[in-house]
């Protein structure tokens, strides 16, 4: 439910936090409760940061502006 076929890990803030949003609206659509949309967000985007992103601060940089969204999305959507 979280990944985007063919999206860039690199993208501004502001774009980051629109494709979270539209898929925790597509999550809520579905049924599932924040705790799965959290659940299956977080999963899917730390797998793509291992695969795409070596260890590091620019790592942990993406991880961070990607929970900071996230959390914002889910109490806008609430």
């Amino acid at each position: 439910m979280m990944t985007h076929p063919g999206w860039d890990i690199a993208r501004t803030d502001a774009e980051l936090a629109a494709v979270v949003r539209r898929q925790v609206r597509a999550g809520h659509d579905a049924g599932a409760t924040d705790r799965e949309i959290r659940y299956t967000a977080l999963h899917d985007y730390y797998t793509t940061l291992a695969v795409e992103v070596p260890f590091g601060p620019e790592r942990d940089g993406r991880w961070q502006r990607y929970c900071v969204a996230l959390d914002a999305a889910l109490r806008e959507d609430a």
